[in-house]
Order: structure tokens, then C-alpha cells, then sequence
């Protein structure tokens, strides 16, 4: 893996997803951070980074508290980032990316219709939010569903986007 990070010039190696029954008590929840924080160790000792990309089940809370809090309380910040998504896993997003600061170095915007169409997400406020952290490095959007020709629904998910941050 991290000769393929190398040949294609990334500074970062990024985790896309981990099977959810690992993380069904508070205990598993840690052994996964651990197990994340050992290759983000040895990721790091070859020169890159190492992140996390979290989805809904991550936001899901076990003895209380989120999946991902469980994780990311058991790696060390410096190796273990997070790739940000959660458009409908409930979780207070604006609020939840303050809490993670500055471990959160890349964001995935996405929402079930053209970006911002479906109103589950307060995008505004997550973007003010990482403008706030100071820390995103890397804004990705993905469009999920067509309401429109392929072309345009990206051409509005940009505008979106756009009229957003004010570029």
C-alpha cells in the first residue's frame, strides 16, 4: 500500500471503511482504535499519513457515545486522521467537527439529492465549521443521486457549493 502511496505522489493512505460488527461494545470499539493507531504508526514511520474515512455506522453510539469517539480516544492524533462524512447519521455535524479539530483533514460532502437538495444536512454550518478548525486540507464532493442529467446535477452540486463559500 504504501508503495502505491508513493508512486502516485499521496501523502496520505486512507482507510475507505471498516466492517461494522467490530465495533458492537465499547471494548471492540478501542481494539479498533488501537488496531488503526498501529498502522497509522508504521504509515507514518514511511513517511505518509494515515486517515479514516467514517460513515453513518460510526455515528452510531455504543455505552453512550459514538463509535468514532471510542476510536479516535484510543489512537494517537498524529496517527490517526479522519476523512469526515456523515450526512444522515444524526449526529450535530457543525458541532462534532469542533469536538475533532484539527485530526479532521480531508471532507466528504454528500447528501442523498444534488448536493444540499434533500435539507438532512446543515452544510452551511459544516463548512463553517472546518473553516473555523482550520485543518481540512481537501473538500470532496460526491453526487449520489441523479435528478437531472449527470453533467448538470454536478454543474449544481458546484454552484451549490460555491454560493456556499463564496468561490
Amino acid at each position: 500500500m504504501r508503495s502505491e502511496a508513493a508512486l502516485l505522489g499521496s501523502p496520505c493512505i486512507t482507510c475507505p471503511l471498516f466492517d461494522k460488527t467490530k465495533w458492537q461494545t465499547a471494548g471492540d470499539c478501542t481494539a479498533l482504535g488501537e488496531t488503526l493507531n498501529r498502522i497509522g504508526a508504521a504509515v507514518r514511520q514511511g513517511g505518509r499519513r494515515f486517515a479514516y474515512h467514517t460513515h453513518d455506522g460510526e455515528f452510531q453510539k455504543v455505552d453512550g457515545r459514538f463509535v468514532l469517539d471510542w476510536i479516535l480516544d484510543a489512537a494517537e492524533p498524529q496517527n490517526l486522521e479522519i476523512v469526515y462524512w456523515s450526512p444522515v447519521a444524526g449526529a450535530d455535524t457543525p458541532a462534532w467537527l469542533r469536538q475533532a479539530g484539527r485530526r479532521t483533514t480531508q471532507i466528504h460532502l454528500q447528501d442523498v439529492e444534488e448536493l444540499g437538495a434533500s435539507g438532512k444536512v446543515d452544510f452551511p454550518g459544516v463548512l463553517q465549521a472546518v473553516e473555523s478548525m482550520g485543518a481540512a486540507e481537501i473538500v470532496i464532493i460526491e453526487q449520489e443521486k441523479y435528478n437531472h442529467e449527470p453533467l448538470e446535477s454536478a454543474r449544481l452540486c458546484l454552484a451549490t457549493f460555491r454560493s456556499w463559500t463564496g468561490t
